[in-house]
């Protein structure tokens, strides 16, 4: 300003702003977007935004929503939002500063896009039409789409993008899509201002789905069409046969049934059973809908699905197969189906190729591992969601294969049992360790046809000549599938021993069976057939327990007294094998012989009933063999086999004791014998040895007769027949021993005097048996004790006449306690004629009168005799003499039995005599009962003597004492 020519000034700055608008292009219901961005500012403004009505709007509002951004160096940005704008309009946005505003103006532009779809058959063409209207600016680009991916006039597309009407506001697009397969949707798409608005046409199939139908003979053959995606409901339906015309439900083959009416979905469906249908055959469903009739063609595809059934072992892996032929196309799926409607893993299945040689077939294999049940399983041959199938059976198979055991030189049979099959076998053949037997080819011969029942084949061969364990095949051919068995023959050995014995023997017989692979149970039947167990009385059956491949039984019968047979039975699972045993029931008689001793014994020993000719015979005396030496003649014969029996002989010469002799057969190492006696005819004697007044006792006793004798007599050898008429004699017969065969008989004799001798003369079965008994007549005489008491004596007996020297000399006390034979001398045996012994005996300290006795014997037979033992007293009294006086010695003797034989004197162990030293003598003496008294008389005594007196008697001196001398 100049004021009074002063300039004043001031600078006010013009902010030069922008603002950028974003318009607005939007569907109906789509939420207004729109934007204002200030740029240039020099200063932070505020915004406000104003709807065409003049009215501020704020988020406050409900639909509304403003946002602004911080102001950054000189830009600012504000947006709003509004969800309610149906119409076109327009807002301010104003951005206010201190020293003003500015503003600009943003449209929202509401535009419709309408997409018409189509509907069309399956191959026609579909024809979309899409229509931008009240677009108040024309569009920059416009276009279709499938997919995200932009349609142009290429192929089965035929595109016209048209062009705007900008008085109409608006542009209208086609697509026409040629040879529509399938439904589809397509954007058409228009840009305005940078914003892209769209819309969707579908391209939707009036479709007849038509399911077809695969079958087998028998089948019902079910068709079926549904309309989909239609408008309008059906006016009417049929169907129809392309060769036959018109289907009718009135014909009984065929059945039709219509569904309802789907009007959200546009579908209706429809559907045809034909039975009896033998070939393809073609069928059209006919849907007539709004004047126009949609049809479809249903097939009916005859097939034939043959099955292989599976023929397989217990836990063995077996195939199932099925093949289809007559097929129009190959399966889309092959799957196989167990029993209880699992599916079987595609690693079990081996589908094949398909035969596309007008044949239509295709095979499928099922493989199984482990089967062990009878099943079904099902294949199923699918064709695009139609499926045909069919069962297959699997048949468990049961194969028994059993062989008989066998023995050397048997026939076994091998069967075979095949159960479980639906079809008969249509081979059986054999085979050997893997080696195809034929008739004839080691012994074997077939059940060739063998037998077929039910489910059930059998069939067997025989086999000879087996000398070993086999393993024999069976192999049955059932629809081509080989199935096989296997039975071991088990080659067996009995080996039995046969029993060789006599009636009352019990029996003993065994079997022993070697190489058995299994244990077997034994049964015992004898001839009759009749099983023997130990629960009989007489039988006793042991079996060992079973050993590696052996086994042992035997049978014992206490029972069998005749020849005989018993079956040894060994039973398996699969058979039994048998052989007998013999019980061979002989005799064997022992003749014995009964002789005197010095004769020859004849022994005869036959055995009879023996089937088996002895392997050897003998003859045994106490287990030592007896041949044809010394005295001994041995005869073994030869074996009858007619009379199935043999005789052997023994001859002994010079018996001279029973004797018993063994005679032995050995049949089958068995060996059997009896005994035969040497038994002697014997008389034993006993004779007797007999002195003055005895009685002579002999006697005689027979043994081992075999009978009674019918007489026994007595004889003396040299007068004649002793009778016991004669009361000199007594004879006395025993009683018959039968058992011992003896009896006996004795003869008392008094009277005799000298050596006699008797004969006993017993008559058996007519021969006289006669022994000789002896009389010995003896004499023993005796030699009295005369003793002092308490003085050692000696006994004297000696024995004359005898016949023999005693076989032992004794000495019994008075109490008949023995004397020992320490104090005994039997001097020595005269062998000069005089048949005499002398025996002394010598007792210390006599004090007693007493008897011994003297025992002579003769092998048992005695004679003794009684000495007696006198005590003797002896009183020597002398008178006392002076010098040239005479004295008397007085003796007096008493208890001799006897009157002593001399007297004789001593002095001082000096004999005296008549005359010496002035002796005087009374010789004779006096003798009185059992007293000697004898006296002498002694002159010139000129000291003290001793002076004995001595007695003999019987041959003993008797001293007297000492005798004092005065």
């Amino acid at each position: 300003f100049t004021i009074e020519a002063t300039d004043l000034e001031a600078t006010a700055t013009i902010d030069f702003v922008e603002i950028a608008t974003t318009d607005d292009y939007k569907f109906a219901v789509n939420s207004t977007a729109v934007s204002c961005v200030l740029s240039g500012a020099l200063t932070e403004p505020t915004v406000e935004w104003i709807d065409e009505s003049g009215v501020t709007k704020t988020s406050d509002d409900t639909e509304i929503t403003v946002t602004t951004d911080d102001f950054s160096g000189d830009s600012l940005t504000s947006s709003l939002a509004n969800t309610d704008d149906s119409t076109d309009t327009t807002y301010t946005c104003k951005f206010l500063f201190s020293d003003g505003e500015v503003e600009e103006t943003v449209s929202v532009d509401v535009v419709t896009i309408t997409a018409v779809p189509d509907q069309v058959q399956v191959g026609n063409t579909a024809s979309l039409l899409c229509t931008l209207e009240g677009s108040q600016t024309a569009p920059s680009s416009s276009a279709w789409s499938l997919d995200d991916a932009p349609i142009s006039t290429v192929d089965d597309h035929t595109v016209d993008l048209g062009e705007y009407d900008s008085e109409a506001e608006s542009q209208a697009i086609t697509l026409d899509r040629a040879s529509v397969s399938e439904e589809e949707t397509y954007t058409c798409s228009f840009t305005i201002e940078g914003t892209e608005l769209s819309g969707t046409a579908n391209v939707d199939i009036f479709a007849v789905n038509v399911v077809s139908a695969k079958i087998q003979t028998d089948d019902i053959a079910a068709v079926s069409c549904e309309l989909t995606g239609a408008s309008a409901e059906p006016t009417a339906i049929a169907w129809k046969d392309i060769s036959a015309g018109a289907v009718s439900s009135d014909d009984a083959a065929n059945t039709i049934l219509d569904g309802d009416w789907e009007g959200v979905a546009g579908s209706q469906s429809t559907a045809l059973n034909v039975t009896g249908l033998t070939a393809d055959t073609e069928y059209t469903c006919d849907y007539t809908v709004n004047g126009e009739v949609l049809s479809a063609t249903a097939e009916v595809d005859f097939v034939t699905i043959t099955t292989d059934d599976a023929y397989y072992l217990d836990d063995t892996t077996t195939t199932f197969g099925c093949t289809i032929t007559g097929a129009s196309e190959d399966p889309t799926a092959i799957s196989w189906e167990a029993s209880d409607g699992s599916a079987y893993d595609d690693s079990d299945v081996d589908n094949g190729t398909w035969a596309d040689d007008g044949t239509g077939s295709r095979t499928t294999v099922l493989t199984v591992a482990s089967m062990t049940t009878v099943t079904t399983v099902t294949c199923i041959f699918e064709f695009d969601g139609v499926q045909v199938s069919k069962t297959v059976s699997g048949f468990l198979i049961g194969i028994t294969a059993t062989a008989t055991p066998v023995l050397a030189g048997m026939t076994t049979t091998v069967m075979c049992v095949l159960t479980g099959s639906s079809v008969e076998p249509s081979a059986v053949s054999w085979q050997d360790g893997g080696v195809a037997l034929t008739t004839g080819n080691d012994g074997a011969t077939f059940d060739s046809a063998g037998s077929w029942s039910a489910d059930t084949q059998t069939n067997s061969m025989e086999l000879t000549g087996v000398t070993a364990d086999k393993d024999i095949s069976c192999i049955f051919t059932i629809e081509a599938t080989d199935l096989e068995a296997t039975a071991t023959i088990d080659f067996v050995e009995i080996a039995t021993t046969d029993d060789y014995k006599f009636a009352v023997n019990s029996t003993a017989v065994s079997c022993v069976l070697s190489g058995a692979l299994t244990e077997p149970t034994v049964e015992w039947i004898d001839e009759s057939g009749v099983t023997k167990t130990s629960d009989d009385t007489e039988i006793t059956v042991t079996t060992d327990d079973f050993s590696g491949d052996s086994l042992t039984s035997s049978l014992a019968n206490t029972d069998d007294s005749t020849d005989t047979t018993y079956t040894c039975k060994f039973l398996f699972s699969d058979g039994e094998v048998e052989e007998t045993v013999s019980v061979d029931v002989v005799t064997i008689t022992a003749v014995p012989d009964q002789v005197q001793v010095g004769n020859t014994a004849s022994l005869l020993c036959t055995l009879e009933g023996s089937q088996t000719a002895p392997s050897s015979s003998a003859w045994s005396l106490d287990d030592a063999p007896i041949s044809t030496v010394d005295d001994h003649t041995v005869d073994l014969g030869e074996y009858d086999s007619e009379a199935e029996s043999q005789a052997i002989t023994l001859d002994r010469a010079s018996v001279s004791e029973e004797e018993t002799y063994t005679c032995s057969f050995t049949i089958e190492g068995t060996e059997l014998s009896g005994t035969a006696n040497v038994d002697i005819f014997a008389v034993n004697v006993v004779s007797a040895k007999i002195q003055t007044d005895d009685i002579a006792a002999v006697s005689c006793e027979l043994t081992g007769a075999s009978a009674e004798p019918t007489a026994i007599a007595w004889k003396d050898i040299s007068a004649g027949a002793v009778s016991s008429d004669d009361a000199a004699n007594t004879i006395l017969d025993g009683d018959w021993e039968g058992v011992a065969g003896s009896q006996s008989t004795a003869l008392n004799v008094t009277g005799l005097t000298a050596d006699t001798e008797y004969t006993c003369d017993y008559t058996v079965n007519g021969e006289v048996l006669s022994a000789t008994a002896e009389v010995d007549f003896v004499t023993i005489t005796t030699d009295d004790a005369y003793y002092l008491d308490d003085t050692t004596t000696t006994f004297g007996c000696t024995i004359t006449g005898a016949s023999e020297d005693p076989t032992a000399i004794s000495w019994e006390a008075s109490d008949g306690s023995a004397y020992d034979d320490s104090d005994v001398d039997n001097g020595t045996w005269a062998d000069d004629g005089t048949g005499s012994r002398t025996t002394v005996l010598t007792v210390a300290s006599m004090t007693t009168v007493t008897t011994v006795t003297c025992i002579f014997e003769f092998d048992g037979v005695q004679v003794s005799k009684t000495v007696s033992g006198f005590l003797i007293g002896i009183t020597a009294t002398a008178t006392p003499v002076l010098a040239g006086m005479t004295t008397t010695v007085m003796c007096v003797l008493t208890g001799s039995s006897v009157e002593p034989s001399a007297v004789s004197w001593q002095d001082g162990g000096v004999a005296l005599t008549t005359g010496n030293d002035g002796a005087t003598f009374d010789s004779a003496g006096s003798w009185s009962a059992d007293t000697q008294t004898n006296s002498m008389e002694l002159t010139g005594v000129t000291a003290d003597k001793d002076i004995s007196c001595i007695f003999t008697i019987e041959a003993t001196d008797c001293d007297s004492a000492l005798i004092p001398l005065l």
